[in-house]
């Protein structure tokens, strides 16, 4: 884990936790504020983003580089987590982690369309809040049907 060095569980009920925090937002202000850490606090990392700050102030602003270096890494790379262990929304691979999670527990229809229509329900669901891609979708819908 990139962000923290805490190892913490990202899953709450054999479910993937996305953060309601977003990865471009925290990349954005860990390179244009990165200096008084404000992309740390974004992320609920006060306690970093105060050193950060206190850094930046001690070495006359070559501190800096830390945060803008931070935020450089934020945008590249898809395991930054907020302070809750979450995965910051934005995360290609933690929502694909997360995805493949809820496949898993999707069972092929066992007779009836009531199952069937569960499952149909719970994707377009998934779609809908971005977690799949459209193309996704269609094609667990195939296998669904």
């Amino acid at each position: 884990m990139a962000s923290s060095g805490i190892q913490m569980n990202n899953y709450q009920g054999g479910e993937m936790m996305i953060s309601k925090k977003d990865k471009t937002t925290a990349g954005i202000l860990g390179i244009l504020l990165g200096s008084l850490g404000i992309h740390r606090m974004y992320m609920g990392f006060v306690g970093i983003g105060l050193l950060q700050l206190v850094v930046t102030v001690v070495t006359f602003g070559l501190g800096g580089i830390w945060g803008f270096i931070e935020g450089i890494l934020i945008l590249v790379q898809d395991d930054w987590t907020d302070s809750d262990g979450r995965l910051l929304k934005g995360n290609e691979r933690g929502q694909q982690e997360y995805y493949n999670g809820i496949s898993r527990e999707l069972k092929p229809p066992v007779g009836g369309n009531d199952n069937r229509f569960q499952q149909l329900k719970e994707l377009n669901e998934l779609k809908e809040q971005g977690i799949i891609t459209p193309e996704e979708f269609e094609r667990e819908k195939r296998k669904i049907l």
